[in-house]
């Protein structure tokens, strides 16, 4: 895989879980955007074992951004009306340009 820029045309949000107010003044937590990046969203295919050492099955995405070092895998990611957890994060080539978000829908 070698991610372009021009690939990436999909607006995706990290989501942080985080501690908040209810509203009987008691703490809850809940998700809570966070950063918006432009993505590549690739659905995959079939029962494959990816060189990252992920099981990739039906409802698993492949996703590329920009490297970004404040992205974890305690994040979820929100696109369109999808969730998806977080499963790895890969360093595309470990040149801090592209990062791989190994993931599964919710």
């Amino acid at each position: 895989m070698n991610p372009k820029f021009t690939q990436l045309n999909k607006r995706i949000t990290f989501q942080i879980y985080k501690l908040a107010r209810d509203d009987m003044d008691g703490s809850i937590y809940t998700w809570h955007d966070g950063i918006s990046v432009w993505a590549a969203v690739t659905p995959q295919k079939g029962n494959v074992k990816h060189r990252a050492h992920v099981d990739l099955k039906e409802g698993h995405y492949s996703i590329v951004i920009r490297y970004n070092e404040n992205i974890t895998e305690n994040m979820r990611i929100k696109f369109n009306r999808q969730i998806f957890k977080i499963e790895k994060i890969i360093n595309h080539n470990q040149a801090d340009i592209f990062q791989i978000i190994y993931c599964r829908e919710e």
